[in-house]
């Protein structure tokens, strides 16, 4: 995801599951570790009604700002379209 609109385009879709997003910058080394964990996190049965997008936090400063994204990597979880939870750091397991 690299715009609000963007955004909008997937919480329109992700009506009646969590979604997952992944704020990251391509130059973060901790989010490299992370995104050699997300095949596995996508793939986990317990997870199976969570839709994972991936968002720039640089190129899409109007969403990082909308969900007070400081760092990355930093994962929010949505609900019906509303953040319900904020995890920040590479604790994948706090998911």
């Amino acid at each position: 995801i690299t715009s609000a609109k963007e955004l909008q385009d997937a919480v329109s879709k992700t009506k009646d599951k969590l979604l997952a997003l992944y704020f990251h910058a391509s130059w973060a080394p901790q989010c490299k570790q992370v995104d050699d964990l997300m095949p596995d996190l996508t793939k986990d049965k317990d997870l199976a009604l969570t839709s994972f997008y991936k968002v720039d936090a640089e190129q899409a400063q109007d969403v990082s700002l909308k969900y007070g994204v400081s760092s990355v990597p930093t994962f929010v979880i949505l609900l019906n379209g509303q953040a319900a939870e904020k995890v920040e750091g590479v604790n994948v397991s706090e998911l």
